[in-house]
């Protein structure tokens, strides 16, 4: 597959979210067919067709109706610059035999899109000489090098399409889209484009307010003859290196135009590089995009530049669709070596559904330090929806303090530095939330946390990792809690606030603290 060029670039083509490229594009001088056996849903996809087209394409849209009104429903940003608006009057069918010699009459197209509206019974009159119009429509797009896509729609398109299955050497693309129930059905007999040329294919669609959208996994394709010994590099993950290599292999130096390239890949090795964690949310949408269009063969590759990735940032990409993440400090020798071993393989992992909760789960809780139980709950709840779509987004420990020793003075021995990492106490007990630790980090995090030694404050603790542990710690919590309101458990003062940070120092015997601030009650001790 060559490398693309402006030439080859998507422009106006079927936008339908999620739809591989080589389903969707539409090449010069061909003519397209698709039926809707719905008015209103062929009216959306085509406001989502134009709504897509690039501001540099060229477009015309026709119809037996003033169409003008869907450009004026399109965003400031959204379609083309250059769009036109024609009504088909008269007989329908004599409109359409002579439509080739009235937009050379009155707009003299050349490399432009076409989009003809019909309803089933009109194109239904036109039946008996198709052949002949759509010959002569093809001729004449070859030579001006336009693009017709022809949308019929009505509840016969489905009956009338059968009379196209012949005309496969006169158009380019012929599909149906179909409401089934709660669903829709695309099915695409036969595409062809610059990029590939596709038989029978059948997706399954959900309508939203952003148009339709593929709900399916893309359908698995042969990829032994493709391009599969094809690497596409950012430069960056070169560093510096001069390539002097074989002919698939190409540098790119800006992350977008080396996004443009994979979108067109079907199981090349594509390198892309990560110098900050702020850039993470990008590239986990980026990976999302190219392992929902292009499918599993493909290779996806992060270059980490510079120590930044965290254990739930990794979990991110992977889940979005990363083959592979090699660290920062890796030597070249061993990145070369790294891409190699990963020829062949395709991605097995569940990719995510959608990747905004999970980009979501990367932020962490805009607050930290010690909180009254009420306020730690909040925050818990908040960090619930995003254990759902998570492997992990932290741990909640529950710490027992030693006899005598109180929750609140276990708690002002806490250094909590990290946003998201959130404290309280109640009933005696003290919990903590640590935001993105790893579950056998917990141990070191600990003793982090704390100016002693968690083991000389703590009888016993439990961590818990999943989202069930961690919801029926919470649904324990609140009991307790309602408890303490309602007067049926002791209230300490503490147990609703934040605490007020007290001194200790350390005596390893006997396991005990003794306090500095003498004031405060603590750990009986023996006149001396």
């Amino acid at each position: 597959m060559p490398i693309l060029t402006c030439e080859s670039e998507l422009g106006c083509h079927v936008a339908i979210n999620d739809l591989p490229i080589e389903l969707g594009q539409m090449r010069r001088g061909s003519l397209y067919w698709l039926g809707a056996t719905h008015e209103a849903d062929a009216y959306s996809l085509i406001q989502q067709i134009l709504a897509n087209a690039s501001p540099s394409s060229k477009v015309a849209l026709i119809a037996a109706s003033d169409p003008s009104g869907l450009w004026s429903e399109l965003k400031s940003d959204e379609g083309p610059q250059d769009a036109r608006s024609y009504r088909l009057t008269g007989n329908p069918t004599r409109a359409l035999e002579v439509l080739t010699k009235d937009l050379d009459r009155i707009l003299n197209p050349r490399g432009r899109t076409l989009i003809v509206v019909l309803a089933d019974n009109s194109f239904a009159a036109l039946l008996s000489r198709v052949a002949h119009i759509f010959a002569q429509w093809q001729r004449w797009l070859a030579n001006r090098e336009c693009t017709l896509l022809m949308v019929v729609h009505g509840a016969h398109v489905i009956k009338l399409s059968a009379n196209l299955t012949a005309m496969n050497d006169i158009l380019s693309g012929f599909a149906l889209l179909e409401q089934c129930e709660a669903v829709y059905r695309y099915r695409v007999m036969h595409w062809r484009n610059t990029l590939d040329s596709l038989g029978s294919t059948e997706l399954e669609l959900t309508k939203s307010i952003d148009g339709f959208s593929v709900v399916q996994a893309r359908p698995e394709r042969s990829v032994t003859t493709l391009d599969s010994g094809r690497f596409l590099m950012e430069a960056q993950v070169l560093e510096g290196m001069a390539l002097f290599m074989a002919d698939d292999w190409h540098v790119f130096a800006s992350q977008s135009d080396l996004f443009m390239q994979a979108m067109h890949a079907t199981a090349a090795t594509v390198v892309l590089a990560m110098s900050s964690s702020s850039e993470v949310p990008a590239l986990a949408r980026m990976l999302h995009s190219l392992r929902r269009q292009r499918g599993p063969a493909l290779k996806l590759v992060i270059r980490e530049m510079q120590r930044t990735l965290r254990y739930r940032d990794e979990q991110v990409l992977r889940d979005c669709g990363a083959t592979l993440i090699i660290p920062a400090g890796t030597p070249l020798p061993q990145f070369f070596s790294l891409l190699e071993s990963i020829q062949g393989q395709t991605f097995s992992r569940a990719l995510a559904a959608d990747p905004v909760p999970l980009i979501a789960s990367l932020n962490p809780l805009r607050i930290r330090g010690i909180l009254g139980a009420t306020q730690f709950l909040g925050a818990l709840d908040t960090v619930r929806p995003r254990h759902k779509v998570s492997v992990v987004t932290g741990v909640l420990i529950v710490l027992t303090p030693v006899p005598g020793l109180s929750a609140a003075q276990a708690m002002s021995q806490l250094d909590l530095r990290r946003a998201g990492d959130i404290a309280c106490q109640l009933e005696g007990v003290l919990y903590v939330f640590l935001f993105d630790c790893r579950p056998n980090m917990t141990q070191v995090a600990l003793r982090n946390i704390f100016h002693l030694h968690y083991s000389e404050m703590f009888t016993d603790h439990r961590i818990c990792i999943t989202a069930d542990e961690i919801d029926a710690e919470i649904t324990a919590m609140r009991s307790r809690l309602g408890r303490v309101r309602a007067g049926t458990a002791t209230l300490d003062d503490s147990d609703l606030k934040a605490s007020v940070p007290l001194t200790f120092t350390s005596l390893r015997s006997a396991g005990m603290l003794r306090p500095i601030r003498a004031s405060l009650p603590f750990l009986s001790k023996s006149s001396s």
